[in-house]
């Protein structure tokens, strides 16, 4: 076999190499990004578990799926981000001071269910961002 054959096939099995680390390491970042990056105030375990024992709610406003996918918090009710304002409404121990926690995978949509319970004229409603924060918790 002629040394430039050699070299060759050395060469591709680095730049393979290469691509196979560069994809890694994308898919880590973007894995760290979605964590770290997330949208929410963060609590401690113990300030969510004392503000359910006062009497607060921790929603979970992720689909069902999700939620039964694991990585929630202990006590939390799964109530999906579009039915968050009519379950809140309809449930007798709820009233517009009642403190609320949402959360979701990335805090976005915990972002939207705590505005549309603002909106309603919820006066304690806090995101604490993702259940990836919380995994402690559980």
């Amino acid at each position: 076999m002629p040394k430039g054959d050699s070299w060759d096939k050395v060469m591709q099995a680095y730049y393979k190499e290469t691509a196979r680390r560069m994809s890694t390491d994308e898919a880590r970042k973007q894995s760290i990004a979605e964590v770290f990056g997330s949208l929410g105030d963060r609590m401690t375990c113990d300030e969510i578990q004392e503000i359910f024992r006062s009497g607060g709610f921790i929603i979970d406003v992720r689909n069902p799926v999700d939620y039964l996918s694991g990585g929630r918090v202990h006590n939390s009710v799964n109530v999906p981000s579009i039915n968050v304002i009519q379950w809140c409404n309809t449930h007798d121990k709820i009233d517009l001071n009642t403190p609320i926690l949402v959360y979701s995978n990335t805090g976005n949509s915990a972002k939207q269910a705590r505005q549309m319970l603002v909106d309603n004229e919820y006066t304690n409603v806090t995101n604490i961002g993702t259940h990836k924060w919380y995994n402690l918790c559980s």
